[in-house]
């Protein structure tokens, strides 16, 4: 009647870890049933699709030939006719759109207009092509069906005129596929033909009415720039470098169209030391232009870097761009890079900074180039004016401190007086009496530069001199990458010497660094006597500093002598008028 022991415990059950593998393989399974179903299915509605879209082509192109010829042509087009240029056809739930090309062919076997022999009926036939689109369908790419029509009887000539458009990109390039929309109101009835370039970047249109300024054609791509025809006397373009089209009787009209790959413009604004300046706004004027007499240029924008110093102008043809700071006069352009006018080629993002300065009162910006127009860096500017004489290098920056009122410095040993604006000495113990034997010191707030890419060429500071008997200063200089580190050095790279004489060449110690400090000891050993500093600056080239410029401000206005000078080139000579505000001169130096 009961099961035996041995019998009842040889029965046991499955072990989680067993479930568990079985579940992953069920699901396994079952998703390589579901998605190979789906697969099916995508096939076959695909092949549906398709199935569907060969049957309306069929469909259209049997409803044209039961057409009068001079009914093939598109409803408020060229060649006229009652085909609709587009048209809606929805097939089990599916939305098919079929656009409707029709072109009349100029055959060269009875010769071709323009050619010899000139064809004066070049109608031969006509060329429709229907494309069926199916913007709900999966994955369904357009499909095209050409065929081509004649007349039951020889062509006669027609009082009419052939219009050829050539569309090319900035090499020159034939550009396929570009899309053509040709708009002529001034006929009746108007007239409408919508169509592309072949790959030969062409589009013929034979046996066209005859209209004068009446073709107004614009000519554009996905991604592209756009070209197109203005109307003569128009608003803005009174006289436009490509007025609408004229088609002549039995004459070809050949007009061309440039256009090519957008593209980008990323500016940013910032001072020496490459810290963001912001609120800088722009005119931004292409060379190119639609319309002279007046001058019409095919772009003009205006735009404002944000709080960050940076402003990004997208989707712009390729030209050459001028730059025109229209911000209030709170700020001079140091110089820029790359040069202005700025060439921008076509499908490419091109970077534009603008160093700027407090402006002066007056301020000039030489720029020096070579033949090319290239920016030539390290050339030597040396500007003269009555007494006035002062020498600087193109790429090369200078900055100084001059006041150290109240604490602005990193430290000091105590013994540095800095509580007169304008100078530093040696505290005074008594009126008139110097601390002695101190060796008093103070350092530098840190210059950051803003980049690790800089080189550093000299050192100059001003003194009351002569220096009284017994006192004596000295400069030592520190650089890194970490804010921390700050080893001063002298001019042999040591530091166990100074800098004792202005200017000072720096030398390479400090190359590659973006933070730097100088060290400033004070001694006397005449306690009636102090040495006093009244400005320290160091000259520099960054990252952020313009190549080719070298910058004046706060000069007095007249006449100015400029010479410019570099190895390899012939020295250039010339006068510069300097007035109020900002003005720039460009300097060309010539191989001999």
């Amino acid at each position: 009647m009961f099961q035996h022991e041995d019998q009842f415990y040889s029965q046991r059950g499955f072990s989680l870890m067993e479930i568990l593998v079985a579940i992953a393989m069920f699901a396994i399974i079952t998703s390589g049933i579901f998605l190979t179903y789906g697969n099916i299915l995508e096939v076959i509605n695909r092949s549906r699709s398709r199935a569907i879209g060969t049957t309306i082509l069929n469909e259209q192109i049997e409803i044209i030939r039961n057409l009068q010829y001079d009914d093939i042509g598109i409803a408020g087009g060229f060649p006229a006719g009652v085909i609709p240029y587009q048209k809606s056809i929805v097939r089990e739930g599916g939305l098919y759109l079929v656009t409707a090309f029709v072109r009349s062919i100029d055959d060269d076997y009875d010769g071709q207009v323009g050619g010899s022999p000139n064809d004066t009926a070049p109608a031969d036939y006509r060329l429709v092509e229907l494309e069926v689109s199916c913007p709900d369908c999966f994955a369904f790419a357009p499909m095209r069906f050409t065929t081509w029509f004649a007349p039951e009887n020889l062509e006669a000539s027609a009082p009419n005129g052939s219009l050829f458009i050539n569309v090319f990109d900035a090499n020159g390039q034939p550009v396929g596929q570009a899309d053509i929309e040709i708009t002529n109101t001034s006929l009746n009835p108007t007239i409408t033909i919508v169509d592309t370039s072949n790959n030969s970047g062409t589009l013929q249109l034979v046996d066209v009415p005859t209209s004068t300024n009446g073709y107004e054609i614009t000519v554009t791509k996905d991604g592209y720039s756009s070209d197109q025809t203005y109307v003569p006397g128009g608003a803005g373009n009174p006289n436009p470098l490509k007025p609408h089209s004229t088609v002549v009787f039995q004459e070809i009209t050949e007009i061309s169209f440039a256009i090519d790959q957008l593209s980008n413009l990323q500016v940013e604004t910032y001072d020496d030391f490459c810290s963001p300046i912001g609120g800088i706004s722009f005119d931004v004027v292409g060379n190119r232009l639609i319309g002279s007499g007046p001058d019409v240029p095919k772009y003009e924008d205006s735009f404002t870097t944000d709080s960050g110093g940076q402003f990004s102008v997208s989707a712009i043809p390729w030209d050459t761009y001028i730059f025109t700071n229209t911000s209030s006069s709170a700020y001079d352009i140091v110089g820029s890079n790359p040069l202005v006018p700025v060439p921008v080629n076509p499908g490419s993002t091109t970077p534009v900074a603008f160093v700027l300065q407090p402006a002066a009162a007056t301020s000039l910006v030489i720029r020096v180039v070579d033949e090319s127009g290239d920016g030539l860096t390290n050339a030597t500017v040396n500007l003269v004016k009555g007494a006035f004489n002062e020498t600087k290098l193109t790429g090369e920056r200078y900055r100084e401190e001059t006041n150290w009122f109240g604490g602005q410095y990193a430290a000091q040993d105590g013994t540095v007086d800095d509580t007169t604006a304008g100078q530093l000495t040696i505290i005074q113990t008594l009126p008139g009496v110097y601390a002695t034997n101190t060796n008093s010191w103070l350092i530098s707030n840190t210059f950051d530069l803003g980049v690790q890419t800089t080189e550093f060429f000299g050192l100059q500071w001003s003194a009351v001199t002569p220096l009284p008997p017994g006192s004596s200063y000295s400069f030592q200089l520190a650089s890194n990458n970490d804010q921390a580190t700050w080893n001063f050095i002298g001019p042999d790279g040591t530091t166990g010497t100074s800098y004792t004489t202005s200017p000072a060449p720096i030398g390479n110690w400090h190359d590659g660094n973006r933070y730097f400090r100088y060290r400033l000891a004070l001694n006397t050993t005449n306690q009636t006597g102090t040495p006093t500093i009244q400005d320290v600056g160091f000259r520099f080239r960054s990252g952020c500093t313009p190549g080719s410029q070298a910058f004046w401000d706060g000069l007095s206005a007249g006449s100015y002598v400029v010479t410019v000078t570099k190895s390899g080139y012939n020295i250039a000579t010339s006068t510069i008028v300097v007035g109020s505000g900002w003005q720039e001169k460009v300097i060309n130096l010539i191989v001999p």
